[in-house]
């Protein structure tokens, strides 16, 4: 199966996405992503909406966030010339929970009765994901082998890690002339736009976030408003971060007592 990797061009972390897809069974295609880290957001206004965007998330976007966003309808638009009907998009510090023969298996279970498949989310292990099934509960309308695909509860910034989009996604989203204004994993906008997602359970693929540093957090330094945002940020994650703990524990706990099963 082919896989189109997002990554910086001579990215130290291509070596290891090789490694990993080779060892489940993927065939790599990289794409270079544009790298914003060092560029102000002010530089990139011509082609984002820096305003809506701070409407929206009351925020000034980071220009990492902006170069992930340009990186991603870049592929959507070159995959889009292509003759294929399906296809797989990984950022490069993906980690894959099972093989590619497995992954298209439950595509093909879908029936065709998607535009987007989400396959991994950002920042999230085993105990976060135990979490998220009974915060935002898949409903489940498909099935191969101990997988579960189906919808969400409500769609939230869950990443752009890894997902399968067939043409009709290009057809709905790579048609709008205005300036983008959200995130890249913002799926919420994209239901809007008629987008039809599905989610899968368990995921497929991890994020390497605890041994490979983020971009964008980087790059947040020439946001105009990145102390306050910083400030937010952190007692957001702090937060976020007791929360899930806590969930996840209380959900093991039930599942130890045979109270709760995430199946």
């Amino acid at each position: 199966m082919l896989a189109n990797v997002i990554s910086i061009k001579e990215s130290p972390r291509r070596e290891k996405a090789l490694q990993r897809a080779k060892e489940y069974g993927f065939e790599i295609c990289f794409y270079d992503a544009y790298n914003y880290v060092d560029d102000s957001i002010q530089s990139h206004a011509d082609e984002f909406d820096i305003g809506r965007f701070h409407e929206r998330y009351l925020r000034n976007p980071a220009s990492g966030e902006i170069g992930v966003f340009m990186s991603h309808v870049e592929l959507w638009k070159n995959l889009k010339k292509k003759k294929q009907h399906v296809h797989l998009v990984l950022e490069d510090d993906f980690i894959p929970k099972t093989s590619a023969g497995v992954i298209e298996n439950i595509i093909l279970s879908a029936n065709d009765e998607y535009d987007v498949i989400i396959l991994g989310y950002s920042k999230v292990d085993e105990m976060v994901e135990q979490a998220i099934s009974i915060i935002n509960p898949l409903n489940v309308q498909y099935s191969y082998s101990n997988y579960k695909v189906g919808r969400k509860f409500h769609e939230s910034t869950c990443g752009a890690l890894s997902y399968v989009v067939k043409d009709s996604f290009f057809e709905k989203v790579l048609v709008d002339s205005t300036k983008p204004y959200y995130l890249i994993d913002d799926w919420s906008i994209f239901k809007q736009l008629g987008v039809n997602i599905l989610h899968v359970s368990p995921l497929c693929f991890y994020e390497d976030y605890k041994k490979m540093s983020s971009n964008i957090d980087i790059s947040g330094r020439l946001s105009e408003d990145y102390s306050v945002t910083k400030n937010r940020k952190l007692g957001y994650i702090m937060i976020r971060h007791i929360y899930r703990r806590s969930v996840g524990l209380l959900l093991t706990m039930l599942m130890f007592l045979g109270i709760y099963s995430s199946s």
